[in-house]
């Protein structure tokens, strides 16, 4: 844990504050608090230090910033899409903020997502929450199929192979495509995932940084043609030269803008502010409500089962 100081009010008799350091000792002398450091370099020159003078969040000379968090629990048995944070305060603030959905004891159960910076409209700081930072189906799409048993041309270049074939669009055809793509492959048939050589299939379940961009998408030639090449191992280029096969193609987009959006029923944001003079009056969560749970489904009467009086 680090090192707290809890501040205990003895004239209202309650636990008033705590401070982010450790001290040995606190004091009032003549209504200005002091306190002391609990170890000292041989360089330092300066134990006691005097709170509430000069700038904020500097203490003996070392300048730190400030933060805080709040929770939103509206409701909290509803899901709910997470999706914007709006901060009332003056706009030198410049937060920046971090939502945390679930938040648990248990670390897989909590989903953390950044708050894109804030913009200032009229008067009002507005974040919008990325996108969550894992590979979902928000974000990994089916193309289609290359049907290389059908190319028009393969050839082979080093340790890369390119692929002139007919290629059958998913439904949407080439609107599966976003930009910054990088492209992923199956053989048909197959439940493995590669980026560059059979020997290595990849895990789809972390983030879009963990893919490998080892296939290029060459673009469209016409309606139905399409250029692909691929990072083999080289002792698999004559094998698949000789006897090709055809290939499911995924397009994996940046989940930060394309994932599927923060979801949980109660949430926290954290807020961290430079070290600065500036004010906050009011956070606010924009979320949308959805039907993944129970919220919808009919209720059972509380009359039922009891027995009516007969006349």
């Amino acid at each position: 844990m680090p090192n707290r100081t809890f501040a205990f009010s003895h004239r209202g008799g309650y636990w008033k504050t705590r401070y982010s350091f450790f001290s040995n000792c606190y004091a009032y002398v003549n209504k200005v608090l002091l306190s002391f450091r609990v170890t000292m370099a041989p360089t330092q020159r300066d134990p006691v230090w005097r709170h509430n003078l000069g700038g904020f969040t500097n203490f003996y000379g070392d300048q730190g910033g400030a933060g805080f968090s709040v929770s939103f629990n509206a409701n909290p048995s509803e899901n709910k899409i997470l999706k914007s944070i709006s901060v009332e305060a003056t706009n030198n603030s410049n937060p920046a903020s971090i939502v945390v959905a679930n938040n648990s004891t248990t670390d897989n159960q909590s989903k953390v997502s950044p708050v894109i910076a804030f913009d200032d409209k009229g008067g009002i700081l507005y974040g919008h929450i990325q996108g969550q930072n894992i590979n979902t189906n928000g974000n990994v799409k089916y193309m289609g199929t290359l049907l290389a048993t059908q190319a028009q041309e393969i050839v082979s270049v080093g340790t890369s192979i390119v692929i002139r074939a007919p290629f059958q669009w998913a439904n949407g055809g080439g609107s599966n495509v976003t930009q910054g793509s990088k492209y992923v492959w199956s053989p048909v048939g197959n439940d493995q995932v590669y980026a560059t050589s059979l020997n290595t299939p990849i895990d789809l379940t972390d983030d879009y940084g963990s893919v490998p961009d080892a296939v290029q998408y060459n673009g469209m030639i016409d309606d139905n043609i399409a250029d692909f090449s691929f990072g083999f191992a080289a002792d698999a280029i004559l094998p698949f030269l000789s006897n090709p096969f055809d290939f499911d193609m995924y397009s994996v987009s940046p989940n930060i803008t394309y994932g599927d959006m923060l979801k949980g029923q109660y949430a926290d944001a954290v807020f961290t502010f430079p070290g600065q003079d500036w004010e906050l009056f009011s956070v606010n969560l924009e979320y949308e409500p959805t039907t993944y749970d129970h919220s919808k489904a009919p209720r059972m009467s509380a009359s039922r089962g009891s027995r009516r009086r007969r006349r």
